[in-house]
């Protein structure tokens, strides 16, 4: 007998956490530059309107990307949120200075195909791979998680074969990451696909570790969100506004919006913790931030 949709909501989670990206993919998508204090404040807001965390910033050079700068006072100026703040570290030196910094989580990458890892990367997978694990030993006592990119399809390669993401997965789990962000960097994976592949990378990660980052180009990352949920993800990446992109990618799409992610678990009666007139407080004051701030170009 098939099981109908109603049978499969009633055993996917009831709560889930949403993780907004805003302050990280989001401002690194767009030509202004906010100051440390600022950005700190973004993400105060953000995380004072109940969402249950959020990425705060990147430790990468300023020189290639301007708007993460002062990554560190960020982090230092968001210490009573410590718990849920995470930073992005592409490498060893980015994990040794969030370290310093007092991170205390953070946000590692990898990419399923060559052509991404190498242009967002700087170099191949396999180059990664063998970095992960010290980073894994350097950040003992740290959370991490790692963020998988072009899950689902690359650009260049196109559609990425299911066998090469789970052993990928699987490698990031022998390394010791407990936990696990399935990308579409892409946005071009459907509700049908998300599900499969979340499916197939439970065989060797629990469902309770993984997530999902989706993009949002042709308006079905809801429906994606929705698959991933009745699949059995319980964390889901949102930027607040539907803020940034893959700056790797010759055309960055928009990032799911986190206030249409609440609103699609409100309806489903799943629990977030967010309060959306608040959330809609914090967006009209990071857009007025946005509004005032100037771009690299004209400093």
């Amino acid at each position: 007998m098939s099981t109908t949709l109603r049978e499969l909501a009633n055993t996917a989670p009831r709560t889930v956490t949403l993780v907004d990206v805003s302050a990280r993919d989001g401002l690194q998508s767009v030509p202004a530059v906010l100051p440390p204090a600022e950005r700190a404040r973004w993400v105060a807001e953000v995380l004072e309107a109940g969402v249950p965390e959020a990425e705060v910033g990147s430790f990468v050079h300023p020189r290639r990307v301007p708007q993460m700068a002062g990554t560190a006072e960020v982090v230092r100026q968001l210490s009573t949120h410590a718990e849920r703040a995470w930073v992005l570290v592409p490498n060893l030196r980015g994990l040794e200075d969030a370290l310093a910094a007092g991170a205390r989580n953070v946000v590692c990458l990898l990419s399923a195909t060559q052509a991404h890892s190498r242009a967002n990367l700087g170099r191949p997978i396999e180059e990664v791979l063998r970095e992960l694990g010290p980073m894994v030993e350097a950040a003992a006592g740290a959370r991490m998680r790692l963020a998988l990119s072009m899950a689902w399809a690359d650009p260049v390669e196109g559609p990425v074969p299911e066998d090469r993401v789970v052993a990928l997965c699987r490698a990031a789990r022998d390394l010791g990451f407990s936990e696990l962000t399935l990308c579409d960097t892409l946005g071009g994976a459907s509700p049908v696909e998300v599900a499969a592949r979340v499916r197939a990378v439970a065989e060797v990660m629990p469902l309770e570790t993984l997530g999902v980052h989706l993009h949002d180009p042709v308006g079905t990352a809801g429906a994606a969100a929705f698959a991933a949920w009745l699949a059995g993800v319980r964390r889901f990446d949102g930027s607040l506004g539907g803020l940034g992109g893959c700056p790797a990618l010759d055309e960055p799409e928009g990032n799911q919006d986190l206030e249409e992610l609440a609103a699609l678990f409100r309806t489903l009666g799943v629990d977030t913790g967010v309060d959306g007139d608040r959330l809609a407080r914090a967006k009209r004051a990071n857009r007025a931030r946005l509004a005032r701030a100037k771009g690299p170009a004209s400093k």
